[in-house]
């Protein structure tokens, strides 16, 4: 009786352990990081283009490859973005999003997360030949 008792007991914890390691797993692909954005102009975030406003959003994973979901103003998805690279830095408490310009054009390049002390960093189109350049002809 004691060994089915000890067997039993061990079992319990075993369930417990395998039961808390789950949770613990579960709670790190929660939301780890929230905020809101004003974009200024309309800017290309990968293929998306997000209207010059206002956003939400939530940062799904800080896992290898962090995915970002932003919502309009009205609460719609506008995107999920994930990044190409995850760089380490100080913890500012500033959240900053960085915009490049490619011609014309606006592209966010990279987002600093203010509560993880990393910055995720985006793909950028290649930068075109300036019009002044790529009309030069030879003498």
């Amino acid at each position: 009786m004691k060994t089915i008792r000890r067997f039993s007991f061990v079992r319990v914890l075993l369930l417990m352990a395998a039961a808390l390691s789950l949770s613990t797993s579960y709670a790190a692909a929660e939301s780890s990081e929230r905020g809101t954005f004003t974009l200024p102009t309309e800017a290309h975030w990968g293929i998306t283009v997000l209207p010059a406003g206002t956003y939400s959003f939530t940062v799904e994973s800080m896992g290898s490859y962090p995915t970002i979901t932003v919502r309009s103003s009205d609460g719609k998805v506008s995107g999920m973005f994930v990044a190409t690279a995850v760089l380490s830095m100080e913890e500012s408490g500033k959240q900053l999003l960085t915009l490049t310009r490619r011609g014309d054009e606006m592209y966010v390049s990279s987002f600093q997360l203010s509560d993880e002390g990393v910055v995720l960093e985006y793909t950028l189109p290649k930068a075109t030949e300036s019009a002044a350049v790529a009309g030069l002809t030879a003498p």
